[in-house]
């Protein structure tokens, strides 16, 4: 008989941290995208620079929310593991 599966919960958290972490670093990335350009840079220039801006802003703001799902549901996770693993040895 299988006695199941482990997970180390520090590794869990500690994961999920540094998948916080890197949405919060990406979420600084999004916002100085979504400034667009840095002024004039001739005609139609600033207009497509601003465009690509913000369309790479509005890449980066969607994988900065995967990454915080992403931490969000490992935490939970973990939280599932200690409490199993309570149960287990009362």
């Amino acid at each position: 008989m299988s006695d199941g599966y482990a997970a180390d919960v520090a590794a869990v958290a500690t994961t999920a941290q540094r998948l916080a972490d890197t949405a919060d670093e990406v979420a600084a990335v999004a916002a100085a995208l979504d400034l667009g350009s840095g002024g004039d840079l001739g005609p139609g220039v600033t207009a497509a620079a601003d465009e690509l801006l913000r369309s790479w802003a509005d890449r980066t703001a969607a994988l900065r929310a995967t990454l915080a799902e992403a931490a969000d549901e490992l935490r939970a996770a973990g939280a599932a593991y200690r409490d199993a693993d309570e149960l287990r040895h009362g």
